[in-house]
């Protein structure tokens, strides 16, 4: 039994570092297929563009590699593997180097990382509201982001209230962007529409306004934002970041 234990617990190590690895080479493939679509914009010369798409194409392999031996471990337990780290200016952490998000939109690497491994657990709504919620949580703190709407309308339900700040714009148009043309890789085919990740968005904003009133109610004295960022860390700790 014991050993059954050890095994399972062993087992599951595997799973969150082959995770974190999984989503490092999401993270430079995306940086890759940026770097291209720049200079496909930019006409450059016919050498640096096959040797980007080269870097890209043995990034893809490898990136297929890993979700392979991930597939297989369901039935071996694998040889315990690291998650390599990207290469960075010296004395720079690697987590707070920023990478490409979507259009002009950049975020650190370890928001990224966090995103892709949220994306990737499921496809239902709940799975989605998950994902929109993670990257909320990297251009935002939660005090901060309880201080938007998605519309920046008044709240026809609650008349005397005041409008709340718009969601600023180019973020929410990223955000829409960078799951619409993802999720069907994620997720075997299935497709989620601009409209159903716009309404997540403000589904996370109103969340965030409820879960900061009701912590003010409950601590008149305390820092929300600070108790709002020890739960969100605590969770970002329960994935391994």
């Amino acid at each position: 039994m014991e050993d059954c234990k050890t095994k399972i617990s062993t087992l599951e190590e595997e799973l969150d570092q082959m995770a974190l690895q999984l989503a490092d080479r999401e993270c430079e493939a995306i940086e890759l297929r940026e770097k291209l679509e720049s200079l496909e914009k930019r006409k450059q010369s016919d050498d640096t563009m096959n040797q980007l798409a080269s870097r890209f194409q043995e990034n893809m392999e490898k990136l297929q590699a890993i979700v392979d031996q991930h597939q297989t471990n369901f039935s071996s337990t694998p040889s315990r593997m690291s998650a390599s780290a990207s290469s960075s200016p010296r004395g720079c952490n690697p987590d707070e180097v920023m990478v490409p998000f979507h259009g002009n939109i950049s975020i650190t690497r370890a928001s990224m990382r966090r995103i892709l491994i949220a994306a990737r657990l499921g496809k239902t709504e709940k799975d989605l509201n998950n994902t929109v919620t993670t990257i909320l949580d990297a251009f935002y703190s939660p005090a901060e982001l309880a201080e938007y709407s998605r519309t920046g309308k008044v709240c026809l339900t609650k008349p005397g209230t005041l409008p709340k700040k718009k969601f600023p714009e180019d973020i929410l148009n990223a955000i829409s962007g960078f799951i619409t043309s993802r999720w069907s890789t994620w997720h075997e085919g299935a497709v989620v529409e601009e409209a159903t990740v716009l309404a997540a968005v403000g589904h996370g904003l109103l969340g965030c306004h409820t879960n900061t009133r009701k912590r003010k109610l409950r601590h008149p004295d305390l820092n929300v934002d600070d108790i709002l960022n020890e739960e969100l860390t605590r969770a970002n700790d329960s994935l391994g970041m």
